[in-house]
């Protein structure tokens, strides 16, 4: 006996021994290959392995206790298809009445905020437990950890960008996915991608490591068909930027769902946030909704209700039905059980207005709705709708009537439909028609037929929600005089009302016709002003030409014909301002052209050919364009005489641009061999250059020389007269 004792002992420490040696030959043996990254980052990864091999040899199973750890971490075994192929099944079994689709996207949401929820928890502690610090450390344990615990073996691609910013991108693949090959053991396809706990463990496990919030979504999987299971991990905000790409890289059939525990998480705060601003808009508007179950014969009531018939909250839902109908004005009681009764026989809806009676005597007027709603079988089921305590309202409509009975201006409330639903006591005066009359025919009937279609177009602008400013349009009274109404309008696009404002102004149009005939008879006689002076100062000219025909000295000549051409260019305003349609502007650019060409035609017949370059959008006065278009004539006329002398393509230069509000700048020159309008007492005696610098002071302005490489450049800044 003691024998066997001694002999089970030396067995025992054997066994220890052979496993110890065991233990020492795994840690000498290579960390086996769980990750598939570029050649860069392969150093990292691999020290990864071995960490992550350290932590793995501590398994210990313990079935026993029903238990598995690894150094002192407790895990269980869960079999693959009850949370991927099953899971789906499942929840399309329990969601019945929704499509595939929709089934499928809530299995998939739920399984993405598990799969997230554990990799966040699992790289906490496996973080804190092998004392990982820096985040590229933490990351490359990630997929080397997903590997031993049986998620998939992880294949980043080299166009990945593991950045700790907004620019983190990572491309992988997972050759073998625990959910894509549930399905594919199973023999059934999907048709979407399923490996969803995946992308959620593996975004969550790289979001801990890098402090920034990061979600990935599965392109292709191999449970649909396709060669690979391959996912994209990004920001947020990015990730649908990256799937746009994907899908034009890729030649993808199909667009992938993104699914982000963040942006649930917003959806669900903002949720919150409308359900608060709800119960706000209903108190401020004093509309209550309510819901009405035909099987329990139960009523519920948001809070504004309560508040509302002023009856405590802690009301039991089942005595909340006769307790309302205890509250309702006698007279109005009957009408609203028919409504009622209505509603659940043969799902009418309705909308009314009645009274009710509160606890303490005193009166408020509901406006209430009621809407059917029937389940699968068409059987009505329970009522739904709201009630709007209207008692000020109403009140205030009682004044508003009372102001419309006196007002003697024309006010008035249409609706989109095209008919006046109250209009102030000014219209029946004004009009001559009966307030029955007004409002039981479409207004449009009581316009102008020249202005119904104008008119029309209005209305559909203002239905449209557009505020109408100052339309016009012609009312026909019953005596049959036309009005001419100014209309300002305004629309309610909650009630379908339009508040106008019209005002009569017949008196001032016709007022305004008789000025614009006096104004037009004003404009047209000081047209043939302009046309006779034009005709005047043309009779001039043509006697100093004819004139010239008598002389013979050439000086004399010269002179003769520079007064010509200077009671031309005056001339030439008179006959712009004859034909304008404005007759207080020339038209700088059309004047300067016709004084240059007739000054060239002057000097020079049909025998030279100078090119004008003219640049102006300038319009002046005549108190402006007279001494204006003397200094052009006098500057063009020096060019022709001196400056273009013995010169091949001869060009004149002007330009006025505006460089204030009422400053204007004059450049005029030639490209010839130059000129000097001042240059000696002879010069200055001589009758150009005198004009010339009393035209520049009549303007405002002193003319100066311009440095120029060609030609002579002269400048005048000068103001409107």
């Amino acid at each position: 006996m003691k024998k066997n004792l001694k002999d089970n002992d030396e067995l025992q420490l054997k066994i220890k021994k052979l496993e110890e040696e065991l233990y020492d030959l795994k840690n000498q043996l290579p960390a086996a290959k769980t990750v598939s990254v570029p050649v860069e980052v392969e150093g990292i990864f691999n020290q990864a392995q071995k960490t992550v091999k350290d932590y793995f040899s501590n398994l210990k199973w313990k079935p026993e206790n029903g238990s598995i750890e690894i150094d002192d971490q407790r895990y269980v075994l869960i079999r693959a298809s009850s949370i991927s192929n099953n899971f789906h099944e499942n929840i399309k079994e329990l969601y019945s009445e929704k499509s595939d689709e929709e089934a499928f996207e809530i299995a998939t949401s739920l399984l993405f905020d598990i799969g997230h929820l554990i990799g966040i928890q699992d790289a906490k502690k496996f973080h804190e437990k092998m004392e990982l610090k820096d985040p590229i450390s933490k990351l490359s344990a990630g997929p080397v950890h997903f590997a031993y615990s049986g998620w998939a073996f992880v294949d980043i691609l080299p166009e990945s960008n593991p950045s700790p910013d907004e620019n983190f991108f990572l491309k992988y693949n997972h050759p073998y996915s625990f959910e894509a090959d549930s399905w594919i053991k199973s023999g059934k396809k999907s048709e979407y991608p399923v490996c969803t706990m995946n992308a959620a463990y593996s975004s969550a496990w790289c979001s801990e490591s890098f402090g920034i919030p990061l979600t990935a979504v599965e392109i292709t999987c191999k449970a649909k068909g396709d060669e690979k299971c391959t996912f994209i991990m990004a920001t947020p905000e990015k990730i649908s930027q990256f799937v746009e790409n994907e899908i034009v890289n890729e030649n993808l059939k199909f667009k992938p769902k993104v699914f982000s525990f963040f942006e649930r998480k917003i959806i669900e705060e903002k949720l919150i946030r409308n359900d608060r601003m709800l119960s706000a808009a209903q108190e401020i508007s004093k509309i209550g909704s309510w819901e009405f179950n035909l099987s329990s014969y139960e009523l519920f009531w948001s809070e504004e209700l309560y508040k509302i018939f002023e009856i405590d909250p802690k009301t039991e839902n089942d005595k909340l039905y006769e307790l309302y109908l205890s509250h309702i004005a006698k007279n109005d009681l009957e009408d609203l059980k028919n409504h009622i009764e209505q509603a659940i026989k043969i799902g009418r809806e309705y909308t009314i207005k009645h009274g009710i009676v509160l606890a303490d005597g005193s009166k408020k007027w509901i406006i209430g709705s009621c809407l059917p709603i029937k389940n699968s079988d068409g059987k009505i089921e329970k009522l739904i709708g709201y009630a709007q305590d209207i008692t000020e309202r109403t009140n205030t409509e009682k004044e508003l009537n009372e102001f419309f009975r006196l007002s003697q201006d024309l006010l008035c409330i249409a609706n989109f439909n095209g008919y006046f639903e109250k209009l102030s006591y000014g219209w029946l005066k004004k009009t001559g028609y009966s307030l029955k009359t007004l409002t039981s025919r479409p207004f449009i009937d009581f316009f102008h037929s020249e202005d119904a279609e104008k008119t029309m177009k209005e209305l559909e602008k203002v239905k449209e929600g557009q505020v109408s400013v100052n339309f016009e349009n012609k009312f026909i009274c019953k005596d049959g005089r036309s009005l001419i109404l100014k209309w300002n309008a305004s629309p309610d696009q909650l009630t379908g009302l339009i508040y106008c404002i019209a005002r009569d102004i017949t008196e001032e149009k016709e007022a305004e016709d008789k000025l614009n005939v006096a104004l037009r008879e004003k404009e047209i006689l000081l047209k043939e002003v302009h046309h006779r002076v034009k005709n005047n100062l043309q009779i001039i000219s043509s006697l100093l030409n004819l004139q010239t025909n008598y002389i013979e000295n050439d000086l004399t000549k010269s002179l003769y014909i520079e007064s010509q051409n200077r009671i031309k260019s005056i001339a030439s305003i008179h006959e712009l301002l004859y034909q304008s349609m404005d007759i207080g502007k020339i038209n700088f650019n059309h004047y300067l052209n016709k004084l240059c060409c007739d000054l060239c035609h002057s000097h020079f017949g049909d025998n030279l050919n100078i090119e004008l370059e003219i640049i102006t959008e300038a319009e002046f006065n005549i108190d402006t364009s007279v001494p204006l278009g003397l200094l052009v004539n006098e500057i063009v006329s020096n060019s022709l005489k001196h400056g273009l002398k013995n010169i091949k393509n001869e060009t004149i230069q002007i330009s006025i641009v505006q460089i204030e509000n009422d400053k204007y700048e004059l450049k005029i020159g030639d490209n010839g061999i130059g000129f000097e309008l001042i240059k000696s007492q002879e010069a200055k005696e001589s009758l150009g250059l005198m004009l010339i610098e009393e035209l520049s002071s009549q303007l405002n302005g002193k003319i100066e020389k311009v440095d120029s490489e060609i030609g002579t450049v002269y400048k005048l800044i000068f103001t409107e007269n």
